[in-house]
């Protein structure tokens, strides 16, 4: 899959490394908001005002879906209700979070019922481990509907909930890609331009394929090898990509600017013989003394080269490295 549906909150987190991480990562960032808010924008947070009016984030109204899932409200509150029957009371957080009527369908009044919920005009105010819930499972339901991936910046109480037995799978490979993915994008912690983005992401697609077929492919490994040898084979791939994300941007500042003092000796000495030859109007040591110095030209763009290849998996993150981190060099 490569696209992503944020839950549980109607606001993309505001412009921080990992939001914008998610976006440099996926193709197409998803979130739930409900249909009344068309009209609405406003209320959003700017952040994800500017994000819908770039193009980098759809809208997901639950609205559209969820009264014609079946037995959507009866799963959920049948889950509220086996919980309840094998305990005298249903463990109550003295917080509530407030989730908008137009994602509960009728569950909303279910959970009131249930002494679990208010409600306040479009609101209801739930308690704070039943909207968890609630909302995992709303997400897990809806991006089977858009073909997404469940995304989550907090894992507190997921867990505890699980829909199918696909889910502790995807909160698992949540939690490895936020291990993994900092240390291998280097994402500064703000950007004006957001279209800057949506930009960057369609002219390199092709490296961003690579390298997150490259990242899932090594999650999907990881999942299979013994739990007390897992950390160490990740960190030894962190290690390890890190090493070649820097070797392909190092290479990708390669100019003649750039060229050594070893490499151009090397060159001016190839380039000798051939000044030699024509000055002694010898075609025979001018024959000879070319392909010397063409050899060395293109010994130097062939090496350069080989570490700028587009579908090299580390390629995409040092683009973004080269693209949006600003670096200072010192004169020596």
């Amino acid at each position: 899959m490569d696209k992503v549906l944020y839950f549980p909150y109607m606001s993309i987190p505001d412009n921080t490394t990992w939001a914008l991480q998610i976006l440099f990562y996926w193709d197409e960032l998803q979130c739930i908001i409900p249909y009344s808010y068309i009209n609405r924008p406003d209320e959003l947070s700017p952040f994800t005002q500017n994000l819908l009016q770039e193009g980098l984030l759809k809208q997901i109204h639950p609205e559209e879906y969820i009264y014609s899932i079946r037995d959507f409200d009866k799963n959920f509150m049948d889950y509220i209700d086996h919980k309840s029957s094998n305990s005298s009371n249903i463990a109550k957080s003295s917080r509530y979070e407030r989730i908008h009527m137009g994602k509960m369908s009728n569950i909303g009044q279910g959970l009131v019922e249930y002494g679990l919920a208010f409600q306040s005009k479009e609101w209801f105010c739930v308690e704070e481990n039943t909207a968890t819930e609630f909302m995992t499972y709303l997400a897990s339901v809806l991006s089977k509907k858009t073909d997404a991936v469940p995304l989550t910046d907090t894992f507190k109480g997921l867990s505890g909930f699980v829909m199918d037995s696909n889910y502790s799978t995807i909160s698992m490979r949540n939690k490895l890609r936020n291990s993994i993915l900092p240390s291998l994008m280097p994402i500064p912690s703000h950007i004006n331009d957001l279209y800057s983005i949506q930009k960057f992401k369609k002219k390199n697609h092709t490296e961003l394929v690579a390298f997150r077929n490259h990242i899932e492919q090594f999650i999907f490994d990881l999942e299979n090898t013994p739990k007390d040898q897992q950390n160490e084979r990740k960190q030894r791939f962190i290690q390890s990509s890190e090493e070649q994300r820097k070797a392909i941007y190092d290479n990708m500042r390669f100019s003649f600017s750039d060229v050594t003092f070893v490499t151009l000796c090397s060159l001016l000495s190839a380039a000798f013989p051939a000044v030699d030859a024509y000055a002694a109007n010898n075609p025979v040591e001018l024959g000879k003394s070319i392909p010397s110095l063409m050899g060395a030209i293109y010994s130097i763009y062939a090496n350069n080269k080989q570490h700028r290849d587009p579908m090299a998996p580390l390629a995409y993150a040092a683009y973004i490295d080269k693209r949006f981190n600003k670096r200072s060099h010192r004169n020596v």
